[in-house]
């Protein structure tokens, strides 16, 4: 319920709320370090917010045995982490971010990561469709003006890269995990 609550005041009141949540460079490096999860969470208005909120919908909704309330939270978090730690790193040109994109990449490519098997399959496709996209949106005449034009800002596409890195790190970390042995119920 809290973060339903938060997410309806930044997507109201987004010029209240936005300043103190999103993720700003030197807010970061002056000790602000909520900023490198809450900056996912908030939003540029209501159209922005629901594009997001859809994405997390349709990807959960599509992969709810990979995505379910166990794992989104964990996977949300460390995402989150990745992609403003790789901002701050390996964009440095990008003063701030906000918006869900870069998590709903990660939560896509982990998904797929996590049903993903020897043989060949649809989700293998997937996989590639989303690597083929983020590599383009990297290239020089990628123009993501369409979705400027809906949100009012330019679109932050390193953050779609980052995500779909950390996406697929964490589902490969999550599946190669080792299991521990269960104790036997049974008396000896």
């Amino acid at each position: 319920m809290t973060i339903q609550i938060v997410l309806l005041m930044t997507t109201i009141f987004p010029s209240l709320m936005n300043p103190l949540l999103r993720f700003d460079r030197g807010s970061i490096y002056e000790g602000e370090i909520w900023r490198l999860v809450t900056g996912h969470f908030v939003h540029l208005g209501p159209y922005h917010a629901a594009m997001n909120i859809f994405g997390l919908i349709l990807i959960c909704s599509i992969f709810p045995d990979a995505i379910d309330s166990n794992s989104l939270p964990k996977a949300t978090l460390f995402i989150a982490v990745s992609v403003s730690v790789a901002l701050l790193i390996c964009s440095p040109h990008l003063d701030w971010y906000l918006g869900l994109s870069g998590v709903l990449h990660g939560l896509f490519a982990f998904a797929i990561v996590m049903h993903l098997t020897a043989r060949i399959s649809i989700l293998w496709l997937a996989l590639a469709a989303l690597i083929v996209k983020v590599i383009y949106e990297q290239m020089p005449g990628y123009d993501a003006s369409y979705l400027t034009n809906y949100i009012h800002a330019p679109v932050a596409v390193d953050a779609h890269i980052y995500g779909t890195v950390s996406g697929c790190f964490w589902g490969v970390l999550v599946r190669c995990r080792p299991t521990l042995p269960q104790k036997s119920r049974t008396p000896p």
